[in-house]
């Protein structure tokens, strides 16, 4: 892994552990989630975030 995608991977989980929380405290919706969610994978392109999803 390169130091490009070992940063991306963390913005990444970063991001996810935000909107999860924001999805917790229905500041969210569901939908609204799958949407942020799909956006950030677009962004950072994770190698093993992706496997989350």
């Amino acid at each position: 892994m390169t130091d490009k995608q070992f940063n991306s991977e963390m913005d990444y989980q970063i991001q996810r552990s935000i909107i999860n929380k924001m999805l917790k405290e229905k500041i969210i919706t569901e939908q609204d989630y799958k949407k942020i969610n799909a956006k950030l994978l677009k962004k950072y392109g994770p190698i093993f975030g992706s496997l989350y999803c």
